[in-house]
């Protein structure tokens, strides 16, 4: 048996930045992310954060002169998530959301979520592959920066969601599939439906194949602002 010296913790860092520009128009990005994961039989446990801040400059002309439009854009994101095993077979867990996003009308938002899984392989099995599928139920406390479609600047919503998720991880590569559905109890014409697929296949050495798809039907953005709806 070969002992894993980080305790089965895996760490990822990084940062990303770019700048565009022409006469009449600039654009600056920079982003930053973190998390630190590990996965056992027992145990699921995570900690991510991510940040990060856009602006949009751009000149516009009429009858009046040249004017300069400035948009400005920022998310910040900071979650943990915990699972425990009951059996080989089912576990239970929750996972504890802290966001901020100009862009989304999100002045700040608490969520909080938690729910029973059941993976139809063995726990044991599941840093090479697992078939999960979960119920959550989950608690959303919202404040936002212009009032919504529904004339709200603070709300509480709560909800549920249905996920499945299925991976394989083998020497060759990764197949990886995910589907889920949430609404909201109050009214479940609010929905969210997403799609994801992803194989990535090694090749030879360092060169391997990817493919990622995603698709999403959301009809549940009643954050969207007001004004100019």
């Amino acid at each position: 048996i070969t002992k894993d010296p980080w305790n089965y913790w895996v760490f990822r860092a990084g940062a990303n930045g770019n700048v565009n520009a022409d006469e009449v128009y600039k654009s600056s990005r920079v982003g930053a992310n973190f998390a630190a994961n590990r996965v056992t039989e027992e145990l699921k446990v995570g900690f991510e954060a991510y940040g990060s801040k856009n602006r949009d400059s751009y000149y516009l002309e009429d009858s009046t002169g040249k004017q300069k439009i400035v948009n400005k854009n920022e998310t910040y994101e900071f979650q943990h998530y915990l699972i425990k095993s009951i059996n080989d077979h089912w576990s239970y867990g929750y996972q504890v959301e802290l966001s901020r996003s100009s862009f989304s009308n999100n002045k700040g938002r608490l969520l909080f979520r938690t729910g029973f899984e059941y993976d139809i392989f063995p726990y044991k099995e599941v840093n090479t592959k697992f078939f999960t599928l979960s119920y959550i139920v989950d608690v959303r406390r919202n404040s936002y920066f212009d009032t919504t479609l529904y004339d709200k600047l603070k709300e509480t919503l709560y909800g549920q969601s249905v996920e499945a998720n299925l991976s394989f991880k083998q020497k060759w590569g990764t197949i990886q599939f995910g589907i889920d559905y949430h609404n909201y109890f109050h009214d479940w014409k609010y929905l969210n439906l997403g799609v994801n697929g992803e194989v990535d296949i090694r090749i030879t050495g360092g060169l391997s194949f990817n493919f990622y798809a995603y698709a999403e039907l959301s009809r549940d953005q009643i954050y969207l602002p007001k004004e100019e709806a």
